[in-house]
Order: structure tokens, then C-alpha cells, then sequence
């Protein structure tokens, strides 16, 4: 996973992985930034509210139980 990445980014004064032209230079940094809002808004809610991830968790088990007992028929 590592190669898209660096494609991404990309290496300065490399040729091989050469850094991309503006705009697309800032898009890696505005997804990682959009993920790190994301998981600090999800941080934020699990410390408000405890039995929203356990019952997020249990909503995902539910739904994997079903497809268990579908794919053993």
C-alpha cells in the first residue's frame, strides 16, 4: 500500500515518483486531514455517548449473524 501512497505524494527531485502538479498535489493532505476530522468526531461522540459504539458494534454483529445463517444453507 505503500507505493500508491508515495505515488501520491510523491518524491521530490525523483523521477520516478515525481510530486504531482497543483491541484492535485494538495489532495493526499486534504483526505488525511478529512480522516483525522473524522476519527476526532468519532473519538469525541464515543466519549459522549459509550453505548453508541457498543451498540454500533452490536448492530454489526446482528448483521453478520444473518448473512452466517444464509450462507449455510
Amino acid at each position: 500500500m505503500m507505493i500508491p501512497v508515495i505515488g501520491s505524494v510523491g518524491i521530490p527531485g525523483s523521477s520516478l515518483f515525481p510530486m504531482p502538479e497543483a491541484p492535485y498535489n494538495t489532495f493526499p493532505y486534504l483526505f488525511l486531514l478529512y480522516l483525522f476530522a473524522t476519527c476526532g468526531w468519532f473519538f469525541i461522540k464515543k466519549q459522549r455517548s459509550p453505548h453508541l459504539a457498543a451498540g454500533i458494534i452490536q448492530r454489526v454483529d446482528d448483521i453478520h449473524a444473518r448473512f452466517a445463517e444464509r450462507n449455510n444453507y
